[in-house]
């Protein structure tokens, strides 16, 4: 009598009696050979309930991919205006695949093909099939395929850890070799019985979540390429995966096809995760050590070049006086590039300082503090809250985006370069020594709460006291100022928020602006003596650096 394809959801079937004396399809122009076979001719449904079946497209997975509808004879997509994870969930739901994890846009999962079926569809999240949520109408839309929806559903619990190393030559799964632990190595992934590597082209912090959430791993840390871990053999199995991050497996995610690739073993993709040993030094990337995590490659002969490759963006600080201050250089498609200073300020320099492991921001100069650097200014614009952990977890224009020149190149000074000048300070100074200066015309200026006598707490002496400077609007022209009227040398940081220390007695002096070139404080305007708006946990610091 023929087979029947169940499983194609593009059936949907009224019987009445056996043989059926009636059988139905979405549209009349499905082809039914079956149902011809037996002498009956499908019709088209018009009875109650028949709604257009749904399927995931561009994903190995049955519970993630582009989203698809069969409607009027064929399979089209939907536009993602609008498209969120309350229509994610009714398609999950759906298709019996659980809860939505995500609701990616843009043709995630691949551009489909044919019609454009929906746009603009709304649900609350609540609707048993799609059709049931508010949309403009059949084939109504403003997009292209560009714009696919696409939906990543829970389904099926992942097996447990034990159960996952138990059984590790299963179709897609996947392996870290070559590192100091299963968590961390060169990626590679079973398939047609051989495990081969994965191309670095578009690898970065998304795909490696996927790898170390797959193998049970935790987080991760790290995405490298360039065969960071050694080149692995055999074949290049994928390349140009793009995952959103919240995938359960690497299949979720989308790629050029199976060995379809323009790599060399060179660029094979690793990933470090936080479930095991790491080059970090420590058991998590939020508290990374001094020092972790350095290239010797880079730092060997050239003292004032760091440069970190942990924890995403690879960053190093360039012609300061260590390797936790200097301007910011961000490596990016093979070659080192600079940072503008729009919107740059402490929380931006806070990434920096963490995700190098030198401690906390100090200061966070602009206008090329320390020297224009040369090639491209790769980033501008950056917008981080001061928590993340490194530097690509912020907002900005895009790579190359910007309207900057070199003069404009961003820098960061971090309290692990502290450690450094202090031993200068503290070999035959007192660190109870404090100087003051009263240079003609100006006020009479001393440091207090550093180790020395050019680094510390500003105070003035104003009317037989001792009073502090607030921090509003203090920056290092500020600091030039004062580090010249000591005879200190330059300034090479403008800490604020009280960093040695809160002081006691009055706010003397607050909103200071100075052109850095003055001979005393007294030449910069500023409030009037006692007029401000702060408290001591704003008092203004300064750290010199003696000639």
């Amino acid at each position: 009598k023929g087979p029947v394809d169940t499983s194609d959801p593009g059936w949907v079937l009224l019987f009445q009696g056996w043989p059926p004396s009636r059988a139905c399809l979405p549209s009349p122009s499905r082809p039914a050979q079956a149902w011809l076979l037996l002498g009956i001719t499908p019709t088209p449904c018009s009875f109650p309930g028949s709604w257009a079946p749904v399927r995931l497209a561009g994903s190995r997975g049955s519970c993630a991919g582009r989203v698809e509808l069969f409607y009027q004879g064929g399979w089209g997509t939907v536009c993602d205006d609008l498209w969120g994870l309350p229509e994610a969930n009714v398609v999950c739901r759906q298709l019996g695949c659980g809860g939505a994890v995500a609701a990616p846009g843009e043709a995630h999962f691949g551009e489909g093909s044919g019609k454009i079926l929906l746009d603009n569809v709304h649900c609350l999240g609540e609707e048993p099939r799609l059709e049931e949520c508010s949309h403009v109408g059949w084939f109504s839309h403003n997009c292209a395929h560009g714009e696919d929806a696409g939906v990543i559903c829970a389904g099926n619990p992942l097996p447990s850890q034990a159960e996952a190393l138990q059984d590790v030559s299963g179709e897609g799964s996947l392996r870290l070799v070559g590192g100091s632990g299963r968590c961390s190595g060169r990626v590679e992934v079973f398939h047609q019985g051989a495990w081969g590597t994965v191309c670095d082209d578009l690898w970065d912090l998304n795909e490696a979540e996927v790898v170390c959430r797959q193998l049970g791993c935790g987080w991760a840390v790290s995405a490298l390429g360039k065969a960071q871990f050694g080149p692995g053999s055999g074949d290049i199995f994928l390349d140009n995966l793009q995952c959103a991050g919240v995938e359960r497996y690497l299949g979720q995610c989308t790629h050029s096809g199976w060995s379809e690739h323009n790599c060399d073993h060179h660029e094979d993709a690793s990933a470090i995760c936080s479930g095991g040993p790491s080059p970090l030094r420590g058991p998590s990337p939020r508290a990374t050590p001094r020092g972790a995590g350095l290239s010797p490659a880079l730092t060997a002969g050239a003292e004032t070049k760091w440069a970190a490759y942990t924890l995403g963006t690879r960053l190093r600080l360039v012609d300061g006086s260590g390797r936790c201050s200097g301007r910011v250089e961000v490596l990016h498609q093979e070659a080192w590039g600079t940072v503008c200073d729009d919107l740059w300020d402490l929380n931006e320099a806070e990434v920096v300082c963490r995700q190098l492991g030198c401690g906390r921001a100090v200061s966070s100069p602009g206008e090329a503090h320390f020297g224009p650097g040369s090639g491209d200014i790769f980033l501008d614009n950056l917008e981080c809250t001061g928590v993340e952990s490194y530097l690509g977890q912020c907002a900005h224009l895009g790579w190359s985006e910007h309207n900057c020149g070199h003069h404009e190149d961003a820098g960061v000074i971090c309290s692990g370069m502290l450690e450094d000048i202090l031993e200068v300070y503290t070999q035959g100074i007192s660190a109870t020594h404090q100087s003051s200066s009263a240079p003609l015309d100006g006020p009479m200026l001393q440091l207090v709460g550093g180790s020395g006598r050019c680094l510390g707490r500003v105070e003035v002496f104003h009317q037989g006291a001792w009073g502090t400077v607030c921090d509003d609007l203090w920056d290092l022209n500020e600091a030039e100022v004062v580090c010249r009227q000591l005879g200190c040398g330059r300034a090479i940081a403008a800490p604020g928020k009280a960093y040695f220390g809160p002081g006691s007695g009055n706010i003397l002096l607050d909103n200071i602006q100075c052109s850095g070139s003055e001979s005393h404080l007294g030449q910069c305007p500023s409030s009037s003596w006692s007029d401000h708006n702060c408290g001591h946990h704003e008092d203004a610091g300064v750290i010199c650096q003696p000639l």
